[in-house]
């Protein structure tokens, strides 16, 4: 029985021992994480901060929708795709390029230098983008988020209470005699006045409060979306990095296999 534990035990250790040396075993799953969730989520997010970006713009200049889809696409596709050649780019550094000169080290340099500059540009619209977009729409959703003072509904309430007084003052003016006011209608009309001039006043009094308290609310609100459209643009920032660390992770994965399949006498059709 003892025999039997023990040898299971050294099973495992064997395994466990091969499985730490195999580069493939080590890095499968990780690999399966960055190449199908980490990357294709951080470049939907970096489409989208570009696009909205490169959206809004072309919008402006040709005031056509669908041009701007059409060059909004066009381009995001070019720049996400482009941005790719740096894992190429880090293939060949693997390869050790930079002691084969010739065509092949020429070529490293355009993948790099494309690729690059693709991704720079991606950053440069992919911030921007993110804090346009937050931007625009919580400047499109104030209405709702921002919940102000009615100032028609002050003066319908005001306006509800003069009414009564005014037509008081209408029909005082009517008492007349030969086109002239008698002396108590000018004295009722002067005291109904003045209620209307009282409550005109907390009118104003109440008008310039709730303008103040609504000028309040709305800094506070552009002072919060000045602050997320920070956030989108750090989000837009750790995106792109994400995206740079995945491509080189592939690329030094790829050639792990190659290694290790070479190690293992297997001829890889790569």
């Amino acid at each position: 029985m003892n025999n039997e534990i023990l040898n299971n035990e050294l099973n495992k250790a064997a395994k466990k021992a091969g499985k730490d040396k195999s580069f493939i075993r080590r890095n499968f799953w990780v690999w399966v994480l960055v190449a199908y969730f980490i990357y294709p989520t951080a470049t939907i997010f970096s489409a989208i901060t570009e696009g909205g970006h490169i959206y809004s713009r072309a919008f402006e200049t040709f005031a056509h929708s669908t041009a701007a889809w059409l060059i909004t696409i066009v381009l995001v596709v070019i720049l996400e795709s482009s941005k790719y050649l740096l894992k190429f780019a880090v293939d060949d550094l693997q390869a050790n390029v930079f002691t084969k000169g010739g065509a092949e080290l020429f070529a490293f340099f355009v993948k790099a230098i494309w690729g690059l500059l693709a991704l720079g540009i991606s950053i440069f619209l992919s911030i921007s983008g993110a804090s346009k977009i937050s931007g625009d729409w919580r400047k499109a959703d104030q209405s709702n988020m921002v919940a102000t003072f009615s100032l028609d509904s002050i003066n319908t309430k005001y306006d509800t209470r003069i009414a009564p007084y005014q037509a008081q003052v209408n029909s005082l003016r009517r008492n007349t005699w030969e086109g002239v006011m008698n002396p108590v209608s000018v004295r009722s009309m002067d005291r109904v006045n003045k209620i209307i001039e009282r409550i005109e006043a907390e009118r104003s009094q109440e008008i310039a409060k709730a303008n103040t308290e609504n000028t309040a609310l709305i800094d506070e609100y552009k002072g919060a979306t000045i602050d997320n459209q920070s956030y989108a643009q750090g989000f837009a920032g750790i995106s792109e990095a994400i995206i740079l660390l995945c491509i080189i992770f592939i690329g030094v994965y790829d050639d792990g296999i190659k290694k290790e399949a070479k190690g293992l006498g297997i001829n890889a059709p790569f």
